[in-house]
């Protein structure tokens, strides 16, 4: 697609990140609306403890797709071989 309209590898990597954000938003509201009224009285509210550790587990996958675009941007590969690493 790049090499036929102009746009850059990076700059089509950037523009499926808002797509990306807006589903992830409507799928939160979907969940919401669908469980709003459920019983969750039995379920075992998670420690700070366990949150924390889940969101440092977590880092690595957040962070990578501005480590990929960073990359290609600064010329060190191209979307495919960084994306591969």
């Amino acid at each position: 697609i790049g090499s036929v309209t102009g746009v850059s590898i990076a700059a089509l990597f950037t523009g499926g990140l808002l797509p990306g954000i807006v589903l992830a938003i409507g799928l939160c509201a979907v969940v919401w609306w669908r469980y709003r009224g459920e019983d969750l009285s039995h379920v075992k509210r998670a420690t700070g403890r366990e949150i924390g550790r889940a969101f440092v587990i977590a880092i690595p996958a957040m962070a990578l797709p501005f480590v990929i675009r960073a990359a290609v941007v600064e010329g060190v590969g191209t979307a495919t071989e960084v994306s591969t690493t």
